[in-house]
């Protein structure tokens, strides 16, 4: 589920965030950066506590109480619906919640954390969480010691369950759980005999100085939830209650024997050869292994066997190995023998390997007995993919989750995955080398569909239009032909679909609705024909990015607004939510709407933009706006809006290589934009023809871009003209104001004014001038002035 907060953003203020309130899972699925705008995940279950939890607007949202001992439910939880549970924890005691899922009947997650962690005012999920269960197939287990590194205070503890499963079989409505609180009062210690076996694989695997690997959320210092850098294998020793009972470290797990029953050593920079022999006496009981990310965790010259020592003989409780990122089955020879299948722990269902350099088949028998969950991506592994079909086996395949990126298979699908594994979740196969057609799935259960980077060849089919889990589709890069089935796009949980660099043809479909929810669509670079923008698709309430560049597309552009008869204007009504659009390198023709400037890409208004999350949900990344238009026919007056300037880089138009009709205004600046005159010639923006090798030819001095006063064509010349205005009005006013000084300092009779023929007469062009003798005056004679009103001579 996601969680989408919107912020509106100025230049200068802080960027909208989408955080995705992902799974915290080790589903290593990369389906590229997916970000989507769902609602926060529905509240299921009734309120036992008032002042449980509080939401930002002050209101609490309720938890049910958890007493000891007690089984709370069943409930039943689709995927990102979550319900609250709460409970006390006394001094001086240990608590284990457990979630019990019944068997072959989804998924869901535990997250909880204690009284110290933000005053209980965050909802305890997949980004608030002190401890969290570790995200696999069958029954999770959240273990709190009362030697927890993190404290364990006493106090109230807060739980939330989160659903993972859309649906965990046909025609149902997600999954069934029940979750028990179990209160220790008692301390367990870990057996002599498993502590001792703990003590050789410390001495054996951590050198004196400590190993080293990366954290990952799987620290030895910090609990498997860390979010250090570096984690150090000779803190192992530093945690818990002392150095070698994992009965109390975070991440493992007793029985009321103090025996193992699950042992987490993920991320602790384990350095050695993967000690089996060593660990056999804390195998016997364990039901989870996980051993991940240790980069020096090495399977040496038995690695072919690492598996095979994980046998019902050795571990016969085995119900998780998780091995990912730990080359422990780096060797020479084929990882899994023939007879892998038949010495397999009966319980086993989880086996994660991803990155363990295993190489090899696998054998069919792994996915066609009881295991719900096989990850084997980025590995050497070879040959036909496995299918889910055994003739001899009385019931279907249970497999959930298939995920077999980056390897090296060929051939074809099997066709069984289409109709045997009634249970499907995940079907991942990106970047191998499969050959044939995609599989007819009709999985109701099956949530994701990756194929991607393949040989793929032949149509889509009409059955995956009608599958209501699915939520991604990916068959990018392949070589599919055929049209784009109606209704594929349709699904009410579909969130993303890429069909892009194959050969599809005919048209977008466009007699039924696009999914609610559809956030991604991506059809580029096939050679699809007609509309792009049907109109179900204009009305697509979710869809933020849509590429449809390099096609055969040939439309106009749709109206996105209608009139308003409220507010007197137009009002964006299509394509509401919308912030990426690549319609180039088609046939798109006519004008570009002014009225585009209110699309989301160019405004973003109070919508905002969106972020890439980062782990944290925290905003990592912006979405970068785009609108790509290139490469088209269209025509008519560059649109205003292609110059958008307010918000930089985080906005991306794309005009250029269309048939604007010249000339183009100055006031568009825009590298590589031309545009056609009344002869039909191609002109770039200083008026230079273009040439079909791609030179400009001058005819003149290429138009510079105005530096004048005014921004038009003939900008020099009225230039000119207003300087000389300037100056006549600057000569004007000095004579003005000269008059009046002269009029303030030697002011004259009304009587007189005409009679007026002294020296002071011709004042105005600054020239002595002898008039005759001045007229005789009582006092002393009256001087002659020079024109700075200085005396030349007292008479």
């Amino acid at each position: 589920g996601f969680f989408a907060r919107h912020v509106s953003r100025g230049p200068n203020s802080h960027i909208a965030v989408l955080s995705e309130m992902r799974r915290a899972r080790d589903l290593r699925v990369v389906t590229g950066a997916l970000v989507c705008v769902i609602a926060l995940a529905s509240v299921s279950g009734t309120a036992a506590l008032s002042d449980c939890v509080r939401k930002t607007n002050s209101d609490y949202l309720g938890c049910e109480d958890l007493a000891d001992g007690v089984s709370k439910g069943p409930y039943v939880m689709s995927k990102s619906d979550y319900k609250l549970f709460s409970f006390e924890l006394p001094a001086n005691t240990d608590a284990t919640l457990t979630l019990e899922v019944n068997a072959g009947d989804g998924d869901a997650d535990l997250y909880v954390y204690g009284p110290k962690y933000a005053s209980g005012e965050s909802l305890p999920g997949p980004s608030n969480y002190e401890w969290k269960s570790h995200h696999a197939v069958g029954d999770e287990v959240v273990h709190i010691s009362r030697y927890d590194e993190g404290g364990n205070p006493a106090g109230r503890y807060k739980v939330g369950v989160w659903g993972w499963s859309i649906r965990s079989a046909p025609n149902s409505v997600g999954t069934t759980w029940k979750l028990t609180l179990d209160l220790q009062s008692s301390e367990v210690n870990n057996t002599a005999s498993q502590k001792a076996a703990m003590k050789l694989v410390y001495d054996k695997c951590c050198t004196a100085s400590g190993g080293a690997s990366p954290g990952s959320n799987s620290a030895a210092t910090s609990g498997p939830d860390s979010d250090s850098s570096t984690v150090r294998c000779s803190a192992w020793e530093e945690k818990g209650k002392d150095g070698t009972d994992f009965c109390h470290m975070r991440g493992s797990l007793c029985n009321s024997a103090g025996e193992l029953t699950h042992l987490h050593l993920a991320g602790f920079g384990l350095s050695c050869e993967f000690p089996v022999a060593d660990l056999a006496p804390v195998l016997r009981t364990v039901h989870r292994l996980d051993i991940s990310i240790n980069p020096d965790l090495e399977g040496g010259t038995s690695a072919a066997n690492t598996f095979m020592a994980l046998s019902a003989t050795v571990a016969p409780n085995m119900t998780h190995f998780h091995a990912s990122y730990s080359p422990v089955f780096r060797s020479s020879r084929s990882t899994f023998t023939a007879t892998v299948c038949s010495v397999l722990p009966p319980n086993l269902i989880s086996v994660r390997i991803s990155r363990t350099e295993a190489t090899g088949m696998i054998p069919g028998c792994m996915i066609q007995t009881h295991l719900r969950e096989l990850e084997m991506s980025s590995n050497a592994l070879s040959g036909q993919m496995p299918g889910p079909y055994n003739a001899n086996a009385s019931n279907p395949s249970d497999i959930e989750v298939m995920l077999a990126d980056n390897c090296e298979f060929t051939g074809t699908i099997p066709s069984e995955w289409a109709n045997h594994a009634p249970r499907l979740n995940v079907f991942s196969a990106a970047n191998n080398e499969l050959t044939g057609s995609v599989p007819a799935f009709m999985e109701e259960t099956l949530e994701m569909i990756r194929l991607p980077g393949n040989l793929l060849t032949g149509g889509i089919s009409n059955s995956l239009a009608s599958l209501p889990s699915l939520g991604v589709l990916d068959f990018q890069d392949n070589q599919l032909t055929g049209s784009i089935p109606e209704g594929l796009f349709s699904g009410s949980n579909l969130r993303w679909a890429s069909l892009n660099d194959n050969a599809l043809t005919g048209t977008m479909p466009d007699q039924s609705a696009y999914g609610a929810k559809l956030g991604v669509l991506n059809v580029q670079n096939n050679a699809l024909e007609g509309n792009p923008l049907p109109n179900f698709l204009l009305d697509a309430p979710a869809l933020y990015s849509y590429k449809a560049g390099g096609n055969l597309f040939s439309a106009k552009l749709p109206a996105v607004t209608e009139y308003d008869e409220t507010t007197k204007a137009h009002k964006l009504t299509k394509l509401k939510e919308l912030r990426i659009l690549d319609l180039s390198d088609n046939k798109m023709y006519g004008p570009a709407p002014a009225e585009y400037e209110q699309l989301v890409i160019i405004t973003p208004g109070e919508k905002g933009f969106l972020c890439y999350p980062d782990a944290n949900g925290r905003c990592a990344e912006p979405l970068v706006h785009v609108l790509d238009l290139s490469s088209n026919e269209l025509s008519g007056q560059v649109p205003a809006w292609a110059m958008q300037t307010k918000w930089g880089a985080l906005i991306e138009i794309n005009i250029t290589d269309n048939n604007w009709a010249c000339p183009i205004p100055e006031s568009i600046d825009i590298d590589g934009l031309t545009c056609v005159d009344g002869d039909g010639e191609r002109r770039d923006r200083f008026d230079g023809v273009v040439l079909g090798d791609g030179t400009t030819n001058y005819r003149e001095e290429p138009r510079k871009k105005s530096s004048g006063f005014f921004g038009g064509a003939d900008s020099m010349e009225w230039s000119v003209v207003v300087l000389i205005l300037i100056i006549v009005v600057v000569v004007w006013a000095m004579a003005v104001i000269r008059n009046y000084v002269k009029r303030k300092l030697y002011p004259r009779d009304e009587d007189d004014e005409e009679n007026f023929s002294g020296p002071m007469a011709n004042m105005d062009g600054l020239e002595l001038t002898d008039v005759g003798p001045p007229r005789p005056q009582e006092g002393a004679n009256r001087p002659r002035m020079t024109s700075r009103g200085t005396s030349l001579f007292n008479d």
